[in-house]
């Protein structure tokens, strides 16, 4: 065999295991991207896409901008203003020539001079271009610019609290809702479950061959209890069909289908003692601080207001160079100004008295209302905590209860025999669990409520941890 067909065949076998490799390496790589579940949902993945899509949220990153742009244009006041200005002139200027008399003209010009006399007159025309730049320079505004800066530079700081406490709010809803629906969904297959049951033991005892051994009042009482699940099942439907559309509006992109594959969730949250939290609460929170920068805003329109006297000057510089060129003679005249202007508001009709004495009580208004609204929100607070321990004690109770109820359908399928009344009597219990299910649920959800109420109000929703479980 030559050496030119020993390398073609060499060629072919190194392309062909190549081929071979990179095909399994392929394969390899999408069942790795399968099993480590980048299609998979998350809470994190809930809440990045609250992040990048809740309209509340981008609405207050645009909140912030406009506070940051009022900065910029708050800060103005510190700079010159300069401006430039081009113009074209243009007319004619009626001058008296002198006459025999009065060979310079003054008389005519002093309006001394009367009659025609032999005179004669002359127009001069004005046509031209001018150009001026000037100048104009704060120097005393009453400390009106300062603290026009310090009340824009809180407006950013507000903007920005305002923000995280959005964020904060959208957060707390986000895990709300999903913990909500999980349970619910739970719920409504025990549901489910009670609903064939009774279904079928309803028709059983409708049908003619059957009728007369269940009797009339196990007739009623069957009916009663299929009606019954009935209506628990459309009140966890109709709550499921809510909590999706508040995902919704959290989350505008969001699908119905992101939560089938979602882990199933739990919160942990060491609940710090009420004296700690209730300090927090009031000195360090988010909400106090709001309303501290209020109070601050306030107080500089108030100090702004006390310097507008009649005594006390407004002072400012003024400057301009304007150069103007004759467009018949070509004549070029050049000018300049320059002053020093102190302005003295005498007598406003009592508007500056009027805006000190609004200004005035504004701030005062602002110092009632922090305290107000931090006691009202102390007591709100307080009440959460007593949910919180109110709803874990309810939510052990139906716990217990769950657990009897269990043991019990337990025991019904380990004798279970082919008779009715046991078969009724292991519906009845599933539909008595289906509604323990539910008020375990209800506390399981006021006792969340309550937690997350607490952490967001003394700023540790970060300290919130969400737990994930495959589920079942």
């Amino acid at each position: 065999m030559s050496h030119k067909k020993i390398l073609s065949s060499l060629r072919i076998f190194i392309y062909t295991v190549l081929l071979v490799v990179n095909t399994y390496n392929g394969k390899a790589s999408s069942t790795k991207e399968k099993k480590s579940g980048i299609n998979s949902y998350n809470f994190e993945f809930f809440n990045k896409q609250l992040l990048l899509t809740n309209d509340e949220i981008k609405i207050k990153k645009r909140d912030r901008v406009l506070a940051e742009e009022n900065l910029t244009v708050s800060k103005s006041g510190h700079y010159p203003k300069m401006d430039l200005k081009f113009g074209a002139n243009g007319g004619s200027e009626q001058q008296a020539s002198s006459s025999s008399s009065d060979p310079s003209g003054n008389a005519r010009k002093m309006g001394l001079a009367g009659g025609s006399g032999d005179g004669s007159n002359y127009t001069v025309n004005s046509d031209s271009i001018s150009g001026s730049l000037g100048l104009t320079f704060n120097i005393f505004s009453r400390f009106a610019t300062q603290n026009s800066i310090s009340n824009a530079r809180n407006g950013v700081n507000q903007k920005i609290l305002e923000k995280d406490m959005i964020l904060d709010r959208k957060k707390k809803e986000l895990i709300h809702t999903l913990l909500e629906i999980q349970g619910l969904l739970k719920v409504r297959k025990i549901l489910y479950s009670a609903e064939y049951m009774l279904k079928r033991l309803r028709n059983q005892s409708l049908s003619k061959t059957r009728k007369l051994f269940f009797g009339p009042s196990r007739r009623l009482k069957i009916d009663k209890k299929y009606k019954e699940v009935l209506y628990q099942k459309a009140k966890v439907e109709g709550a499921i069909e809510t909590g999706h559309l508040a995902l919704k509006n959290l989350i505008p992109k969001y699908e119905e289908n992101w939560i089938k594959e979602l882990s199933t969730l739990s919160l942990s949250y060491n609940l710090p003692p009420f004296e700690k939290a209730s300090k927090k609460f009031l000195k360090k929170s988010k909400q106090s601080k709001n309303l501290s920068i209020d109070i601050e805003n306030y107080k500089n329109i108030y100090n702004t207001t006390t310097w507008e006297r009649a005594w006390v000057p407004l002072a400012f510089l003024s400057a301009s160079h304007t150069t103007t060129q004759s467009l018949k003679s070509k004549e070029v005249s050049n000018g300049w100004s320059a002053s020093v202007v102190m302005q003295f508001n005498l007598f406003d009709g009592f508007y500056s008295s009027g805006r000190r004495n609004q200004a005035f009580n504004m701030y005062k208004i602002s110092q009632i209302r922090r305290r107000d609204q931090l006691s009202k929100g102390l007591v709100l607070l307080r009440k959460d905590y007593a949910q919180a321990e109110i709803s874990l004690q309810d939510k052990k109770f139906n716990e217990a209860i769950i657990r009897e109820k269990k043991s019990k359908i337990k025991n019904l399928k380990k004798i279970r025999e082919r008779g009715v009344s046991t078969k009724t009597e292991e519906s009845f219990l599933i539909l008595d669990l289906a509604k323990k299910e539910i008020d375990k649920r209800n506390a399981q959800k006021s006792y969340e409520i309550a937690l997350l109420n607490i952490a967001t109000n003394i700023d540790e929703l970060h300290k919130v941890k969400i737990n994930e479980s495959k589920n079942n």
